[in-house]
Parts: C-alpha cells; structure tokens; sequence
C-alpha cells in the first residue's frame, strides 16, 4: 500500500512526475568484443582475425548477428565486408570476394573469421560488431592488419661463442642451430 502525504503542491507534482517517469527507464544491456589488436600476415597467406564476445544474455544461433567491416589505411571511410546471421554471408563483389571464411562458433561466443591469400590492398583496420538482443550496444573490436611482403629483409644478429654473426633473414622465415650451423628456413 502506498500512501502520499501532500506536503506541498510543488512537491505532490515532482514526486509524480518522478514515478511517471520511473515507469518507463528500462534496464540496457551491454555486450563486451575483444580482438587482438594488431596482426601480420604474409602476401598471399591465410590469417584469422580473432574476435570473441562476452553477453548478458543468453546466446542462440538465430538471436545472434556479426558484422565485420573495414576501413583501409587511405580512407575514412568504411564498408561492410562480412556478415553472420545464422549463416555465414561472405562478400559476393569487391575486394574481398572469394577471400572472407567464417572461422567462427557462435555457441562459444566467437565471432573470427579468415581472410585467404591475403593481398597489399588488405592492410587497415578490421572492425568486428557482434549483436544478441537485447545486448544491442556496447563495444567494438578493431583489429589492425598489416600485410608484409615475403622475402621483407630483417637484419637478425646471432652471437656464438666464437663471435657475433651478422644474418640476413626474413619476416617469414625460422632460424634453428644444429651442431653449431644456423639454418635458415624461408617460407
């Protein structure tokens, strides 16, 4: 039972339009996306982007929409490159055709994908949406691609107890010793 007492004219009308408006402030809810923040890939390699979520709500294969967008190193601007809603709908025009997998499990709040063959013109920022209502807003995940040429020149120093070796190596590239031998795997 809820009882007013009327103190005063202005009082009675703040204290009813509080409760009014009380009525109608309605709970929001939040979604976490986290990625990794920078990635390399060699020129015509295949990379997963990561990007998983965490939710209040429950998750459900038909409740759940991703959205993954770029934005390349020249522009502003950004356009959609991937989408999931049940099923995954890969570009069908543009430079992402052909390149855009679904990598990703829903159930297990991951929402990666990978890009095959990857190409010069995919270097940028790669932003992942993920969506269950009512967990409509929160935060997005950027990931920034770098895309290196295979064969990119890094100088590697190896010290040896007989001296200090100078070694030309590769981004791509593995360096092991064998019995004193530095071997130089290049990919």
């Amino acid at each position: 039972m809820l009882t007013l007492v009327r103190l005063s004219a202005i009082f009675e009308v703040w204290i009813c339009c509080f409760l009014d408006a009380a009525r109608w402030v309605q709970h929001v809810w939040g979604i976490e996306v986290f990625t990794t923040s920078e990635v390399e890939a060699v020129n015509g390699t295949s990379v997963k982007l990561k990007c998983t979520f965490s939710s209040t709500q429950p998750v459900s294969l038909q409740t759940v929409t991703v959205s993954w967008d770029f934005r390349s190193i020249t522009s502003k601007s950004t356009e959609r490159m991937f989408y999931y809603q049940e099923d995954p709908y890969p570009p069908e025009k543009g430079i992402f055709k052909g390149h855009v997998k679904w990598s990703g499990d829903i159930m297990r709040k991951d929402a990666s994908i990978t890009l095959n063959d990857v190409l010069p013109t995919f270097n940028g920022t790669y932003i992942c949406q993920v969506v269950n209502p009512p967990d409509a807003h929160g935060s997005t995940g950027e990931t920034i691609l770098r895309v290196v040429n295979k064969g990119e020149a890094v100088l590697c120093t190896f010290f040896h107890s007989g001296g200090t070796v100078a070694v030309w190596g590769f981004k791509a590239a593995v360096f092991n010793i064998y019995k004193k031998i530095l071997f130089v795997h290049i990919y």
